[in-house]
């Protein structure tokens, strides 16, 4: 989510995961696994909307709100 919504950082999201940890059944490994998964899976996603645009069109939007 950190990714497509920059305003949730992911430091927010993992000091919840490894706090759930304890009293859940959920693994650190799985948490470890689940958010390297998702990280990856929203930068692919990212890759895909630049790669749709070209690269002229995201010059123009970098330039435009990049600053």
């Amino acid at each position: 989510m950190e990714n497509i919504f920059p305003p949730i950082p992911s430091e927010v999201i993992l000091t919840f995961g490894g706090f759930m940890t304890a009293p859940s059944n959920m693994s650190v490994t799985g948490v470890i696994a689940a958010s390297t998964a998702g990280s990856v899976g929203g930068a692919v996603v990212l890759y895909y909307i630049g790669g749709i645009l070209g690269l002229g069109r995201m010059k123009r939007i970098i330039l435009k709100y990049g600053k």
